[in-house]
């Protein structure tokens, strides 16, 4: 029997608003921010201010500084992803407009990509499983087509190949290449998206020669393109933004072109063909390499490394990793014995059901020994293969988190017993989940761990109302003892965004009022200061709310608000200072004395005539939400567009 794919539902190619809300941001950012509200901003604007503020993004030309914050990479490495301001958003969207076609031609040319604009996005389909837990969502709903779509959106252009690169190593293609080839090298780019020059794009496209020798053209797509990814990040030209959509795919062109290169010099200088004495694949920046010889894999190795001098990239010899048949690394041991481990811890306590693939329950004599004796089997693998455990906690923390998931699609049968053991098996899912999330935290993981929390929180409450205090105590229990190990031996950098506790304190506010962290702990997490950044000020104004216990915190982060606003005459340019506006007017938990003085000191940055009284009070009162719906917002739905546009 076939498959099905989900909900078919159809795209409005024309509307080339929404580029905002998949191409543009990082995939990493708190749960509660998004390009949702801009995007339905684009679409209609009924006061002076707001009209003013539109007229901002989509005429300014001023080269604008990103909102630039840190994530961990793993325990020593940090990676810089950016938030463009909203009118080089725009101008990327332009270039979607009127160069989509032209993108799309310059991404077919490689054979080797794996990951590759393809077409323009037609329709997409929804996950059937996500209908299933509808049943969990808030009272809130979207009530609009444009908040349906803004919810749903997928990428703008549909991709050929593999949108997550351990598909590729699961895939027909690896194992057919296996088998044609017995040498496998990878090669990595060192610090690629750092090291770019934007004007590569045109050395890609048409020649570097042609290129200098018409430097004052600037109507063709190379040129537009790159002047727009300048735009976003203050005229820089060595190095482009990380994180968003169209940075890899500023990047794919360039790639292509030298993929098509080291093809052609292959074969006119060693007359080797591809796919026949070699062959690579490419995922980004990734280049992994077949060949029937250790010669012939070098000089692919080495006519790549040559390509990518032309374009000031460099290899990094520290990562380059040579396999000889069989294609089996100590990770990919580890994950097999995960896997295998994993598999028969959970059919020790679930079981599945046949006719509708959902599983059930089954007792469990001792949360604990079953849950300390499926850790120690992971610790001793990971001991036998010297491995950390950041090399497992991934896939545990997944795969836990889809079993919560289809646990909880189906209520229990009436009965003590039966209730119990839906309790049982949420405690230990919970236990393990936790273990591992805290033992090597990722931000990917801090969504699954959320939803989680989320999904177990209202399927507790509604469904499991005698267990339900156990439950939630033990998650925040779990979430507190977490939190105490944000002072463990890392150091933390000024700006460094913690996201691995803040979107896990953020789906902590699902447990109730009654489950409230303490004010010290509330400052650790969101970092709490005189120099609070965009994103931790927006996250603990989401936690705290109007909440009376945290009055003293509101305090400093309406006091962080008017700092912000000293900056104002830097909107039109500076990222933080326009996200921060925005967010700020709409805003319900603060004062509207400091929001009628943001929209004075906006209209005076502007040069606008000053707001009457009624035309503050008409934006405050109409404006719902920009960057955060400080309103409306599930947190399941939020998770569940994560879930739905994670690409990369």
């Amino acid at each position: 029997m076939r498959k099905s794919k989900g909900t078919r539902c159809r795209v409005r190619k024309k509307d080339y608003d929404r580029v905002v809300l998949t191409e543009t941001l990082p995939f990493d950012t708190p749960i509660i921010f998004s390009n949702d509200g801009f995007y339905e901003n684009l679409k209609r604007s009924t006061t002076r201010i707001s009209n003013d503020i539109l007229d901002m993004i989509q005429s300014s030309k001023k080269p604008t500084i990103p909102f630039h914050y840190k994530i961990r990479r793993n325990s020593t490495e940090y990676r810089r992803l950016s938030i463009i301001h909203p009118s080089a958003q725009y101008r990327i969207r332009n270039i979607y407009q009127e160069y989509d076609e032209v993108i799309l031609h310059y991404s077919r040319i490689s054979p080797a990509s794996i990951r590759a604009p393809h077409r323009k996005t037609s329709v997409f389909y929804l996950k059937n499983h996500l209908n299933d837990i509808y049943k969990f969502k808030s009272g809130i709903v979207s009530t609009t087509e444009m908040e349906k779509f803004a919810r749903h959106a997928p990428s703008f252009f549909s991709y050929r190949g593999f949108n997550r690169l351990y598909e590729f190593f699961e895939s027909p293609d690896y194992f057919r290449l296996e088998k044609k080839y017995s040498i496998f090298w990878s090669l990595d780019v060192s610090k690629c998206f750092d090291s770019i020059y934007t004007h590569s794009l045109s050395w890609a496209i048409k020649g570097k020669n042609f290129t200098k020798e018409h430097k004052a053209v600037s109507t063709t797509f190379a040129q537009a393109f790159d002047s727009a990814m300048q735009n976003a990040n203050h005229q820089e030209t060595n190095g482009i933004i990380i994180g968003p959509e169209a940075s890899r795919i500023f990047a794919e062109l360039i790639f292509q072109a030298i993929d098509r290169k080291v093809i052609q010099t292959l074969e006119d200088r060693c007359k080797y063909q591809f796919d026949e004495q070699y062959c690579f694949r490419r995922y980004v920046d990734d280049v992994y390499i077949f060949a029937i010889t250790e010669i012939i894999a070098a000089e692919v190795y080495n006519c790549y490394a040559n390509e990518l001098l032309a374009f000031n990239l460099h290899t990094n010899s520290n990562k380059l990793v040579k396999i000889t048949r069989p294609f089996f690394t100590k990770k990919s041991m580890i994950i097999q014995e995960t896997r295998r481990d994993l598999a028969n811890f959970l059919d020790k306590f679930l079981g599945h059901r046949k006719n509708d693939n959902a599983i059930f329950p089954k007792k469990i004599y001792s949360t604990w020994k079953l849950t300390r004796s499926f850790i120690d089997a992971i610790k001793s693998n990971c001991k036998k293969r010297d491995v950390d455990y950041h090399e497992v906690s991934s896939y545990i923390v997944s795969t836990a988190s889809k079993r919560i998931e289809v646990l909880v699609k189906i209520a229990p049968e009436p009965g003590l017993e039966n209730e119990e053991k839906y309790a049982d098996a949420i405690v230990v899912l919970l236990d393990i989940l936790f273990f591992f999330y805290s033992v090597a935290p990722t931000v990917t993981g801090s969504y699954k761990i959320s939803r989680s929390i989320v999904l177990v929180s209202r399927f507790s409450k509604k469904c499991l109302p005698i267990y339900q205090d156990r439950i939630l105590q033990l998650i925040y229990d779990l979430a507190e003892n977490y939190f105490e190990s944000k002072n463990d031996t890392r150091v933390i950098i000024s700006d460094e965004l913690s996201l691995e506790y803040i979107n896990v304190s953020l789906a902590l506010a699902e447990l109730g009022d009654k489950y409230s962290l303490p004010d010290d702990t509330v400052k650790k997490i969101f970092n709490i200061n005189n120099e609070m950044s965009y994103f931790h000020w927006i996250s603990a104004l989401f936690y705290v709310r109007n909440a009376r216990r945290y009055s003293e915190i509101m305090g400093l982060l309406e006091q962080s608000a008017y700092r912000f606003l000293d900056r104002i005459q830097q909107i039109e340019t500076d990222a933080e200072i326009c996200l921060v506006f925005m967010d700020l007017v709409s805003c319900p938990y603060l004062s509207n004395t400091i929001k009628k003085k943001a929209i004075s000191e906006y209209c005076k940055a502007r040069q606008i005539s000053p707001p009457t009284k009624a035309e503050k009070e008409t934006f405050i009162n109409t404006t719902t939400k920009w960057f955060v719906d400080w309103k409306n917002l599930d947190l399941l739905q939020a998770l569940e567009k994560k879930e739905l546009k994670r690409m990369y």
